[in-house]
């Protein structure tokens, strides 16, 4: 899923520039780099599951790189919740919410479950 992710990160990188740059709204921008952060705490998870799995044998590397994952997750809806705050109408601060955490929600399932079949 390394490629799958550099190609998501290109993706969105290449949205930002299209619609946020070309239309001024660089203000916007921020609001929607929780995309960013499951892509890359998946490729960070292979060197840093690789570094812990050196100190904590015990726990089996794909099990690291799931928690290292799922941490990228939690650090994610943090964002999310701190950019709703931009928001000011209700109804459209649900929605965003709403969409971008099952957007997380998703991918990082996704990158569990490929993870799940190197255990």
């Amino acid at each position: 899923m390394l490629v799958e992710s550099l190609a998501i990160i290109a993706m969105v990188v290449a949205a930002f520039l299209i619609v946020f740059v070309r239309t001024g709204n660089i203000k916007l921008v921020g609001m929607f780099l929780p995309v960013l952060i499951i892509p890359v705490t998946h490729i960070i998870s292979i060197p840093l599951s690789k570094l812990l799995f050196s100190f904590m044998p015990e726990f089996s590397f794909a099990l690291l790189r799931i928690f290292i994952d799922v941490s990228g997750l939690a650090v994610a809806c943090i964002c999310i919740g701190i950019g709703s705050l931009k928001i000011k109408a209700a109804k459209r601060r649900t929605v965003y919410i709403i969409f971008m955490g099952c957007y997380c929600l998703l991918l990082t399932y996704a990158l569990i479950n490929n993870a799940q079949m190197l255990i």
